[in-house]
């Protein structure tokens, strides 16, 4: 397959990277020159190994209808971009969505492309603009919002291997939502109190927090099993518990974060109060505006 991997963070390198060797022809689109002309002198690089590959790359505003499948990698934060270039280009190909959270469903909807999301369940960090590290094998859940299922288990068939699964999944909100509480209690909390992932469970203090946070977004989405999806968030808590979330590592790197398209989505959905959301919510905003003012 012609595949069109778009952002080339931590996610659209990895994804760039495990397609190509899958068998498959990758185009990375980037945005930032200076990224582009990296890439371009020395390739890219998985886990500072010695093999570099060789990947076609473009700028995201070319961004074409020649493939087979477009993988969009790129942060939450940049999706309308991306759809906005999709529909500015004419473009018709289908598209797969790897963000966290979920405020860019509604848009998702909207458009004439066959559409599907992704769940990703690796580890990947961000080493520099040309390396990434694969910091825990998972799987990558597909589900489509208006693809159709046959075409879903198509392109499971020719994206799966055995160290880069992909499993196709028949329900995109229960997939996406049990995701979302995940995130909605670990990525604020860490970030907040700049911590990493496993003090949500080892510190009593943040875990009556946490169970907070994970009640509330549970009952704006509807789960009745609140313990399953605290288990849940423990499990996920303890297996990187040295790691740091993507949300405060976007934090310490004065980037935007996914806020809105986590806590901000359960606060937009929600017709009462949360206050332990908004809490977070509003604590991570307050760090981002610090940022832009150069303080701490």
């Amino acid at each position: 397959m012609r595949v069109a991997v778009v952002g080339a963070g931590a996610i659209g390198l990895l994804y760039a990277i495990r397609t190509q060797e899958a068998g498959h022809e990758v185009t990375l689109y980037v945005k930032r020159g200076q990224q582009m002309d990296l890439i371009h002198n020395k390739g890219i690089q998985l886990d500072d190994r010695s093999k570099v590959y060789d990947i076609h790359m473009k700028n995201s505003m070319d961004l074409d209808d020649s493939f087979d499948l477009i993988i969009v990698a790129t942060k939450q934060t940049h999706v309308k971009e991306v759809i906005e270039i999709v529909k500015k280009n004419d473009i018709s190909t289908p598209l797969l969505f790897l963000q966290n959270g979920m405020g860019h469903i509604d848009c998702l909807d909207e458009m004439a492309n066959s559409t599907a999301v992704g769940i990703v369940e690796h580890g990947a960090r961000k080493l520099s603009d040309r390396t990434v590290a694969h910091t825990g094998v998972g799987v990558t859940r597909i589900a489509g919002i208006t693809m159709k299922q046959e075409d879903l288990i198509t392109y499971k068939e020719e994206l799966d291997s055995s160290h880069f699964p992909y499993k196709v999944e028949n329900d995109w909100f229960e997939v996406m939502s049990d995701k979302l509480i995940i995130n909605a209690v670990i990525n604020p909390l860490t970030s907040v109190f700049k911590v990493a992932n496993g003090e949500v469970v080892s510190n009593p203090n943040l875990y009556r927090i946490a169970k907070r946070l994970c009640e509330e977004a549970c009952n704006v989405l509807g789960k009745v099993d609140v313990e399953y999806h605290l288990s849940r968030v423990k499990k996920v808590a303890l297996q990187t518990r040295e790691n740091h979330s993507s949300m405060l590592e976007d934090i310490k790197n004065g980037r935007n974060t996914e806020i809105e398209g986590i806590s901000g989505y359960l606060l937009k959905k929600a017709s009462y109060e949360l206050p332990y959301t908004t809490f977070v919510y509003e604590g991570v905003k307050a760090m981002q505006q610090m940022n832009r003012r150069g303080c701490e």
